[in-house]
């Protein structure tokens, strides 16, 4: 019996090897690398914190300058009478309702040869502008909001640019004069960012979670579960570079 086990074995693992099967390592029986990658799917160099991506403009209701207020304290400030931020990007707790804090990395542009953030890019606020778009890694706006939730944001006194109304983006409407509303975006907005990562992108969620986490253990968290902005530039909670 144990001398027919055996040839069972080798017969499934020559059969394994004809076939280039994969292994427990994510490499075929040659050596070289499974179509499927590693397993579960997810090449380590791709996880790290979740990006939105905000470009940084001089008109419009959101930009990279004015959007910190409004995405950590649920208070607008106009553009125009926004301080400059000092970076091109910063680290932002949140704390949706019902999960646990998320910590995600704000940024005002993204190098189109780089891999490292495209992947993790959860949103991206769009200005409704092509020339936008023309600058991205997936310029196509199907292909783009397939990769990341799409967010547009205006005035509750203006009509929503014309593209716009071709691309599937979520619209945010913050009013131009009265601030009574401010808080209610902010929580809309993060609430599709969370559902766009829970079913697209849900190791990434993981991920954001567990940096928030091993922040707050570490002494570096927010409090007050509205969510806190840092500007932090380096690794990201010690998990993986930011």
């Amino acid at each position: 019996q144990q001398q027919r086990q055996q040839q069972q074995q080798q017969r499934q693992s020559s059969s394994s090897s004809r076939r280039g099967g994969p292994s427990p390592s994510g490499r075929t029986s040659s050596g070289a690398p499974s179509r499927h990658g590693p397993p579960g799917g997810i090449d380590p160099k791709h996880l790290g914190l979740p990006v939105v991506l905000v470009p940084r403009v001089t008109q419009g209701a959101l930009a990279y300058d004015n959007s910190r207020r409004l995405f950590a304290e649920g208070r607008y400030v106009h553009l125009a009478e926004a301080a400059p931020e000092g970076s091109s990007s910063y680290e932002l707790e949140v704390c949706p309702q019902g999960r646990a804090p998320l910590l995600f990395r704000v940024v005002s542009e993204i190098r189109a040869d780089d891999e490292r953030y495209w992947h993790r890019l959860a949103a991206v606020v769009v200005l409704g502008k092509k020339w936008q778009l023309s600058r991205y890694r997936w310029s196509d706006p199907v292909q783009l909001f397939q990769k990341a939730l799409g967010v547009y944001f205006r005035y509750n006194d203006e009509a929503s640019a014309e593209l716009v109304k071709q691309w599937d983006v979520k619209t945010m409407v913050l009013g131009r004069q009265h601030r009574t509303n401010d808080a209610v975006v902010r929580s809309e907005f993060w609430e599709e960012v969370v559902r766009f990562l829970a079913q697209r992108k849900p190791r990434l969620l993981a991920f954001a979670e567990r940096a928030a986490e091993k922040k707050r253990s570490s002494g570096g968290g927010g409090g007050g579960g509205t969510g806190t902005g840092t500007t932090s530039p380096g690794t990201a909670v010690g998990l993986v570079a930011s």
